[in-house]
């Protein structure tokens, strides 16, 4: 079974809360704000999403299939771009899998979204979620920083911390 996790949002009820009467809010970790597209960050909710799988479908194999950030990525001389906050979001979200497997989670793989930089139907090209820049005018991938520490990772099967 794949899941694809970005953000959690929290719902309610509200008599105000227009025709549904319902109103929500995205769910944020306290060392966060909200990603480029006003997403809360909270990878404590993979995993409870990972453990409510588990229980609720009787224990089925596991893959997150899309899990990313997007963000303005802005490219040094050289088209670089050395954006850490994606490095953290990839790192906490991978620590809750890990953790989940620990739970007896039988998660079977982790796909970060996105290897390039795409077109997004909400915002175009706007919106970054690529672990490799795309220069849109020349077409030139260029990895990023978060690139070379997802490598670094896959090599070692495992985070350094």
């Amino acid at each position: 079974m794949g899941l694809n996790y970005y953000f959690s949002t929290e719902v309610g009820c509200d008599s105000r809360g227009g025709m549904l009467k319902t109103t929500s809010r995205h769910l944020t970790m306290t060392v966060w704000e909200q990603t480029e597209m006003d997403r809360g960050v909270n990878w404590d909710g993979l995993g409870k999403n990972l453990l409510h799988f588990k229980e609720r479908y009787n224990d089925p194999e596991l893959y997150v299939t899309e899990n990313g950030c997007a963000a303005l990525d802005v490219p040094d001389e050289n088209g670089f771009v050395q954006k850490d906050e994606r490095i953290d979001y990839i790192r906490h979200h991978l620590k809750a899998c890990h953790e989940a497997i620990q739970e007896g989670v039988r998660l079977k793989g982790y796909y970060a979204w996105s290897l390039l930089d795409n077109f997004k139907w909400s915002n175009g090209c706007r919106s970054r979620f690529g672990i490799i820049r795309v220069d849109y005018e020349t077409l030139k991938r260029i990895p990023k920083a978060s690139y070379y520490w997802y490598r670094g990772v896959i090599a070692r099967n495992g985070l350094m911390e």
